[in-house]
C-alpha cells in the first residue's frame, strides 16, 4: 500500500514537473495562476462593505451546495466512468499489488478531484460575495474542507456502484435513484416551505436556506449541518456534521475495500476508455449524445454558408440545442444575485463570469483539421464567420435571455437595459473571438488554459482601460455610469472585430 502512494505522488510531481519543462508552458501557468489568485483579493479588503448577516452566510453554503449537486449530477449523467486512469492502472493491475491494496488507494485518489471541485465551488461563490461583503475567510476555508468530504463521499458511492456493476456484468441505477431521493427530498422541503409562507418567493427561499429540515438529507444534511453550526458558534452541530461525514468515509473506504469479485479487465477497458474523454474534455471538446442521433436535413447553401449548414446539422441530430449544463451556470448566478440584492451592473457581471465559463468554439477546431474547409472557394472572412457563426448564435441567445431575466430581477429602467444588453453582446463577441485568436497564436500548442488566460486578458483589457482613462480626466464614473458602458462595449467590438479579421488568413490553409 505504501509502495502505491508513493508512485501516485510520483505521478503528481512529474505532471507539475512536466508543466514546468518548457518556457512557454511555465509562463502560461504562472499567467494564469496570478490571475485566477488575483480574485482572492477583495475577500481581504473590507474597506466599505457591510458585514454578512447569518441569513447571507447560511445562503452561501446552500449555493456552495447546489453547485456541487451540479458537479454531482454531470457525475451522474456521464457515460464514462472508471476507478482509475490509463497510466494508474498499468502499474496497479500489472504490479504486484493485491485486490484489497488496490482498492485502498482509491480513496486517496479521489481527494485529490474532490479538491478541485471544492475549490471551484467554493472560492468562486465566496469571491462573488466578498465583492459586497465582508467574506469571513474561516468560512471560505471551513466550507471547502466539508465540501472536499461531500464530493468524495458522493464519488465513493458512484465508484463503488460501478464497481458491483462490472463484477456482476450488469448497470446499476443506484447513482441515479440516490441522486433523485435528494432531490426529492429537497423539493418537497421547498415546497413545504412555500405552502407555509403563503408563496412568497423570497421568505419561502429564506426559509428553506435556514430551515433545520434540511439536516435529514444524507450528506447534504450533514455538511450543511457542520457548517451552519460554524456560523451559528454551535460546536456540537459541528462535531455532528464533521463526524457524521467522516463515519460515512470509514465504514464506506472498509465496504469498498473489502468488495470481492473479478473486476480488473473490464477496468481496465473503461480506464483506456475514460482516459481519452478525459482527454478531450480537457482540450474543450463537448461530448456528443450519440444516444439521441435521428436522420434530419438541412438544406446546404453555396460556399462557406455550407460550413454554418453542416454545423446546423450536426445541431439537429442531437435533439437538444441547449443543455442543463449551458444554463445552470447562469441559474447559480441569478439565485445569488437575487440573495444579494444586487443591481442591474451586478447582475450583468455575473452573466459575463457565466459567459466567460461556458464559452465553447470547439467546432471551430474541429473544422480547421478538415481539410474540404480550406477548398472551399470563398474568401477566408466568409469561411471563418460562418465557422463561428452557430456556437456565437447559441450563446449570445442564452447571454441575451438570462440579461433580460436579470433585468426584471433588478427592476431596471429601458436605459439601463438597453446599455446591458448592448454591454452583454459585446462581451459575447469578444469572448468568442478570443478563442479564435488563441488558435491563431498557439497553432497546434492550443489549450484550455491559454484559451483562459487570453479570455481574461480581453475581458478585462476594454474595462481597464475605460476606467483609467475616466481616471485621468476626473470623470465622476457613478454619474456616467451608463455612457462608459456604452463605451466599454465599442472598445469590446472594436477589440473583437479587430481580432477577427487577423485571425481570418488561418483559412487560407498555408498555418495548418
Amino acid at each position: 500500500m505504501v509502495t502505491l502512494l508513493k508512485l501516485s505522488l510520483l505521478k503528481r510531481f512529474a505532471k507539475i514537473r512536466n508543466i514546468f519543462s518548457k518556457p512557454t508552458s511555465a509562463l502560461f501557468t504562472l499567467g494564469a495562476i496570478l490571475l485566477y489568485g488575483s480574485m482572492f483579493i477583495p475577500m481581504f479588503r473590507h474597506e466599505g462593505k457591510a458585514i454578512m448577516a447569518l441569513e447571507l452566510m447560511q445562503a452561501y453554503i446552500m449555493i456552495v451546495l447546489g453547485i456541487s449537486a451540479f458537479f454531482m449530477l454531470s457525475m451522474v449523467l456521464s457515460k464514462h466512468q472508471s476507478l482509475f486512469f490509463l497510466e494508474d492502472s498499468y502499474f496497479m493491475f500489472i504490479g504486484p499489488f493485491n485486490r484489497k491494496q488496490i482498492l485502498s488507494l482509491l480513496p486517496f485518489e479521489n481527494i485529490w478531484g474532490s479538491m478541485l471541485l471544492a475549490l471551484l465551488a467554493s472560492f468562486l461563490s465566496a469571491f462573488q460575495f466578498s465583492l459586497h461583503f465582508v467574506m469571513p475567510i474561516q468560512l471560505v476555508l471551513i466550507t471547502f474542507l466539508m465540501n472536499t468530504l461531500l464530493i468524495s463521499a458522493f464519488s465513493l458511492i458512484m465508484e463503488w456502484f460501478y464497481l458491483k456493476g462490472i463484477i456482476h456484468k450488469t448497470k446499476s441505477k443506484g447513482p441515479r435513484i440516490f441522486f433523485a431521493f435528494i432531490i426529492v427530498s429537497t423539493l418537497i422541503i421547498l415546497g413545504a416551505q412555500f405552502y407555509q409562507n403563503g408563496f412568497d418567493v423570497m421568505a419561502s427561499l429564506m426559509a428553506f436556506v435556514t430551515h433545520d429540515s434540511f439536516f435529514w438529507i444524507p450528506l447534504f444534511g450533514w455538511a450543511k449541518l457542520g457548517l451552519v453550526g460554524f456560523v451559528s458558534h454551535n460546536i456540537v452541530q459541528v462535531l455532528l456534521g464533521f463526524g457524521f461525514m467522516l463515519l460515512f468515509h470509514v465504514l464506506a473506504i472498509y465496504v469498498f475495500a473489502n468488495t470481492k469479485g473479478d473486476f480488473f479487465e473490464q477496468a481496465m477497458l473503461d480506464a483506456e476508455d475514460f482516459s481519452e474523454f478525459y482527454a478531450r474534455a480537457k482540450a474543450g471538446k463537448q461530448e456528443i449524445n450519440t444516444d439521441d442521433i435521428k436522420r434530419v436535413s438541412v438544406k446546404y447553401g453555396t460556399g462557406a454558408r455550407a460550413i454554418h449548414n453542416k454545423n446546423v446539422l450536426l445541431l439537429k441530430k442531437q435533439r437538444r440545442m441547449i443543455s442543463i449544463k449551458d444554463v445552470l451556470i447562469y441559474i447559480i448566478y441569478l439565485i445569488m444575485g437575487y440573495f444579494m440584492k444586487m443591481p442591474i451592473q451586478g447582475y450583468i457581471m455575473f452573466v459575463i463570469i457565466a459567459l466567460f465559463n461556458q464559452a465553447n468554439v470547439d467546432t471551430l477546431t474541429d473544422d480547421l483539421k478538415q481539410y474540404h474547409l480550406y477548398l472551399i472557394p470563398d474568401s477566408p472572412l466568409r469561411k471563418l464567420f460562418n465557422t463561428i457563426k452557430l456556437p456565437f448564435l447559441k450563446s449570445l441567445g442564452i447571454a441575451l435571455f438570462f440579461t433580460l431575466v436579470s433585468i426584471g430581477m433588478a427592476g431596471a429602467n429601458l436605459r439601463e437595459a438597453l446599455v446591458a444588453l448592448v454591454f452583454v453582446s459585446s462581451y459575447v463577441a469578444l469572448i468568442n473571438v478570443s478563442s479564435i485568436l488563441t488558435i491563431r497564436i498557439m497553432k497546434s500548442r492550443q489549450n484550455q488554459i491559454v484559451d483562459m488566460l487570453l479570455r481574461m486578458i480581453l475581458c478585462v483589457l476594454p474595462i481597464v482601460f475605460v476606467f483609467a482613462t475616466a481616471g485621468l480626466l476626473s470623470v465622476d464614473i457613478e454619474a456616467n455610469a451608463l455612457a462608459l458602458g456604452i463605451t466599454v462595449s465599442v472598445i469590446a467590438y472594436a477589440i473583437a472585430g479587430a481580432g477577427f479579421v487577423w485571425a481570418a488568413p488561418m483559412l487560407k490553409g498555408t498555418e495548418f
